[in-house]
């Protein structure tokens, strides 16, 4: 991990309360500083070839997507559908985001 760098100022302007232990520099992506906490159990993580991943910026969508694309997968299982978001679809960075 490195340091933010330059644009450090401008994270700690608008980003302190959210992320108040701020931010490293992963292989050029900023993240939040609790990653560092979790990055060899993320790194390390059993990949699976059947796994699917939803990618997408904050609030374009995701849990619809996330929704649309297991009800897919399951051939439409709406009863299966029922079961709590996060126990079918779980949000694996979601521990450092909010750490």
């Amino acid at each position: 991990y490195t340091a933010v760098g330059d644009c450090e100022p401008l994270l700690s302007k608008h980003f302190t309360t959210v992320y108040p232990q701020g931010f490293v520099r992963c292989e050029g992506t900023l993240l939040p500083a609790g990653y560092t906490k979790y990055a060899e159990e993320i790194l390390n993580m059993e990949i699976r070839c059947d796994d699917v991943w939803v990618c997408s910026f904050p609030k374009t969508g995701t849990t619809w997507t996330q929704e649309m694309v297991w009800c897919i997968a399951n051939d439409l299982d709406f009863e299966g559908a029922k079961v709590q978001h996060g126990v079918r679809f779980p949000f694996f960075d979601l521990e450092f985001l909010v750490d």
